[in-house]
C-alpha cells in the first residue's frame, strides 16, 4: 500500500534505509509525515478501508 511504504520511508522504519541528505530537510519530513497521514485518515478513512488498515496498523503494532 503506498500510504504505508510512504510512511515507512518518512519515519525511517527500515533501519537499512535512510531519507537521503539533505539531513535538515530529512527531518523536517520525518515530522510532517505523521500529519499528513493523520490529514488523510481523517479525510477519506470512510470511503477506503485499505486506509483505514493501514493506519491502525501504524498506530497500533508500529507505535507511530
Amino acid at each position: 500500500m503506498l500510504m504505508l511504504a510512504f510512511f515507512c520511508s518518512c519515519e525511517e522504519l527500515d533501519p537499512d534505509e535512510e531519507l537521503p541528505p539533505p539531513r535538515k530537510a530529512a527531518n523536517e519530513l520525518k515530522k510532517l509525515a505523521p500529519k499528513i497521514i493523520k490529514g488523510w485518515h481523517d479525510k477519506f478513512a470512510a470511503d477506503y478501508k485499505l486506509l483505514d488498515l493501514g493506519f491502525n496498523y501504524l498506530k497500533n503494532l508500529k507505535k507511530v
